[in-house]
């Protein structure tokens, strides 16, 4: 009698010995297939940011920087008369008494808050 449990224990012993095996070989498949999906996660998290970065820097070139570019160019266009008509003022008949040339030569850049 003692053989057989000897037998049966031994036979227990193979069986969930090998379950024992069978459930680690498929917590290390579980393992590597939750790596990979946390790869696949931090992948699509890059990708994005990435889509926000650019969205970002859509907006801001075409909410800030655009008008930006138009303001600048149109200021220039601006000072570009002014500098014209400053010079044209000069050789005008009635210079020397005309406020806007005497308003004008009172005021320096640096009182007009220019900077060095």
């Amino acid at each position: 009698m003692n053989g057989w449990l000897q037998i049966i224990s031994l036979i227990l012993n193979l069986v969930l010995g090998g379950t024992l095996i069978v459930t680690v070989a498929t917590l290390k498949a579980t393992v590597r297939k939750a790596e990979a999906e946390a790869e696949k996660a931090k992948a699509e998290v890059e990708r994005m940011k990435a889509d926000n970065d650019r969205n970002v820097m859509s907006t801001f070139q075409e909410f800030i920087v655009e008008p930006l570019k138009v303001n600048i160019i149109r200021l220039t266009k601006n000072v570009n008369v002014l500098q014209k008509v400053i010079k044209q003022a000069n050789s005008c008949p009635h210079s020397d008494n005309c406020p806007v040339i005497n308003e004008m030569q009172k005021h320096s850049d640096d009182e007009c808050g220019a900077t060095k």
